[in-house]
């Protein structure tokens, strides 16, 4: 396991161990800002774009549509739902 949970504890006074529960701890903006600015290992950059976005909005609608789909399927083809599937995409 990394260091980052001790470098966090230090960065977070309310977390750890002087007793303040973790899953609620909340960092100073000054650490914020400061881990926003950093380069290298541990950073993110943003490297999707607008149509990259779009794309995945839309892959994520039409793979939500599909498990609905086959939910609804297999109501009426019962355990025929695959070949159900191949005489509908012909």
């Amino acid at each position: 396991m990394t260091s980052r949970p001790n470098e966090l504890e230090a960065a977070i006074p309310d977390a750890g161990s002087q007793g303040g529960n973790p899953l609620f701890a909340k960092k100073p903006m000054s650490v914020l800002l400061a881990e926003s600015k950093e380069a290298g290992e541990h950073s993110l950059k943003r490297t999707l774009g607008p149509f990259q976005l779009t794309a995945l909005g839309v892959g994520a609608v039409i793979g939500a549509g599909i498990f609905v789909l086959s939910g609804l399927g297999a109501h009426y083809a019962g355990p025929g739902l695959m070949l159900s599937f191949v005489l509908s995409g012909l």
